[in-house]
């Protein structure tokens, strides 16, 4: 629940932390179920890495807690939003009030220092009562599924609806100080983008609206894409509603990124290269992890790959090694919560190699600053849970284990936004040079280049090269060690 709400401008006012149920009450009340939202496994291979809060529960919480104070009925005569970083679910936000007064309010956004949001509404005194009566239901429709060209000629309307209890409950202030037309045109923004254009692929970028002088509308939102960018991914769609008229930016995500077969890795690989390596890939349901499991099979070698959440990709991944021939089973690992039952999953299966591909989404932190909290978020993963791993498979020194620790060029000159992460690799290649002068280890740390995966995709234009060739090299370079 929020807490400290109102307050001075220059201060958090306000912070939450939204949660699955908040999620549930929003998409009910909005009618926006796209499954970046909505759906943990689909949005943990999506750009964001997992489910991301409704930009627009944000604006409709900041408003709520903005107009607090006010002791009359006032309606929209603007409002600018602009979002910049999306808010994990499950991490704390706060409100920034900027400016306070009867006839603006002006927020950002933030959580852990990292500015997500910022918005100012123009209010003024209620003139009118809107369109009358809406609908409390929105019919349950289909996320629609647009590509560019498709997207780049949409037009049409969406009926406006608002729940009046369901409002009530979460934003109390918004409920009895906004016109319900303006709340329900302000929620249907939100539908349009997540679920009807762009749709599946979509990210809400912005907002802009004014009010439009003329009698009250229909309790409807029309909308035309009037400007696709394809430089950018970027859509401006022109909307009108409950008297305002103004312009969303909307951008069209990547897709899930779909790695190579196994028989397009094999092109890579030498008959029987591989031969006695039985690898076990800590994180080989995607990603990294996947195409590498699929080079040592390829190879000839066994492989055992982990997952955390995604039981089903990973067995996906075994039984395409296994219905070509090879050897491959999977079982679940937590890297944060390590047990020593864990490796008894592997039944045993003695490996003799382990790559540990393991790791968060790669969030950014704020430029020029650096923050402790995200560092050790990633040194749980890269140093944590690579130590745990070590420790569960570590035999006498006569038997020696080769392990696979991919870095980062990063390492050598980190983005500014990504000081975090480069950090946490640097610690994991001095774990690696220390451990490896032990007896029974030899660990190779190479530095890899940004590859083709879910934790690259972007909406510039870009091509990253694919793994596979980078980490067939690594692999003959491990063996050789």
């Amino acid at each position: 629940m929020p807490e400290n709400a109102g307050g001075q401008a220059g201060a958090i006012s306000s912070a939450r932390t939204f949660g699955p149920a908040d999620q549930e009450a929003f998409a009910r009340l909005s009618g926006d179920r796209n499954p970046l939202h909505m759906d943990a496994m689909r949005a943990r291979r999506l750009m964001f890495g997992q489910q991301v809060v409704h930009g627009m529960h944000l604006v409709l919480w900041a408003l709520d807690q903005g107009l607090a104070q006010a002791d009359h009925p006032v309606e929209l005569r603007g409002l600018r939003v602009e979002f910049r970083r999306p808010l994990l679910l499950g991490r704390e936000v706060g409100i920034q009030v900027l400016r306070a007064g009867p006839e603006a309010v002006e927020m950002e956004l933030e959580a852990g220092g990292v500015k997500l949001a910022w918005l100012r509404a123009e209010l003024a005194a209620r003139s009118g009562q809107g369109a009358g009566p809406l609908p409390t239901w929105l019919k349950a429709r289909p996320c629609r599924e647009l590509d560019a060209g498709q997207a780049a000629g949409d037009q049409g309307e969406l009926d406006l609806a608002l729940d009046p209890g369901l409002c009530q409950d979460l934003f109390p202030c918004l409920a009895t100080r906004l016109p319900p037309d303006q709340i329900a045109a302000l929620l249907a923004t939100s539908r349009l983008v997540g679920m009807q254009c762009p749709g599946l692929h979509s990210v809400y970028g912005g907002l802009e609206l004014a009010s439009q002088p003329g009698p009250a509308a229909q309790a409807l939102l029309s909308y035309q894409v009037t400007r696709h960018e394809p430089l950018f991914s970027l859509l401006l769609i022109e909307v009108r509603a409950a008297g305002l008229q103004g312009t969303i930016k909307a951008f069209l995500r990547p897709e899930p990124r779909r790695q190579a077969s196994l028989d397009q890795v094999g092109r890579l690989v030498e008959p029987g290269e591989f031969q006695g390596l039985r690898c076990l890939v800590i994180g080989g349901s995607r990603g990294l992890g996947e195409v590498l499991a699929k080079l040592v099979a390829a190879g000839g070698g066994e492989v055992a790959l982990t997952y955390h959440q995604g039981a089903e990709e990973a067995q996906a991944v075994a039984a395409e090694i296994n219905r070509a021939g090879g050897q491959a089973r999977c079982l679940a690992w937590d890297v944060l919560h390590p047990t020593s039952a864990q490796a008894s999953g592997l039944n045993g299966w003695r490996p003799n190699s382990l790559a540990y591909f393991a790791t968060p989404f790669i969030a950014a932190g704020q430029r020029g600053e650096f923050s402790l909290a995200l560092f050790r978020h990633f040194c749980a993963y890269y140093l944590g849970g690579f130590l745990a791993a070590l420790a569960s498979l570590r035999g006498d020194a006569q038997t020696v284990l080769r392990v696979l620790y991919p870095s980062s060029v990063f390492v050598e000159e980190p983005p500014g936004d990504l000081l975090e992460y480069a950090a946490a690799k640097a610690a994991g290649e001095e774990v690696c040079r220390q451990l490896g002068c032990q007896a029974g280890l030899r660990i190779l740390a190479p530095r890899l280049p940004k590859l083709a995966t879910d934790q690259t995709a972007s909406f510039l234009p870009a091509d990253p090269p694919e793994p596979a060739p980078q980490l067939v090299a690594a692999l003959r370079a491990l063996q050789g060690l």
